[in-house]
């Protein structure tokens, strides 16, 4: 049985969510990538969280609270990215009625 995984790494030049699917053997598989920021980033670590819905088959990317990206587990679609300072992200807001912290998994900003 595979599970999913999902992280924010953020290299002080680029940044990417990503959804992994690990299975029995702890083979990982990069199932999806979001492009998030394409440049200096202008938010911190303490301002990112990765979050899971209730249900387990959302994940979403919250930067300063916002929800900026969201993969659906069970569609096996992916939306939003492309964050900007001072704009405000376009997407559905699955996660943000329905959300429980399951996980802040973020690699260090440098």
């Amino acid at each position: 049985m595979a599970i999913s995984l999902a992280y924010f790494e953020y290299d002080g030049q680029t940044g990417y969510f990503y959804l992994y699917e690990v299975g029995g053997n702890e083979c990982k598989k990069v199932v999806g990538a979001i492009r998030i920021v394409a440049e200096s980033a202008d938010f911190e670590e303490a301002d990112v969280c990765v979050r899971w819905n209730a249900s387990e088959d959302a994940v979403g990317l919250y930067i300063r609270g916002d929800l900026w990206a969201l993969f659906d587990t069970i569609r096996h679609q992916k939306h939003g990215g492309d964050y900007r300072p001072g704009d405000r992200p376009s997407l559905p807001t699955t996660l943000s009625g329905d959300s429980t912290h399951h996980e802040c998994a973020v690699s260090p900003l440098r």
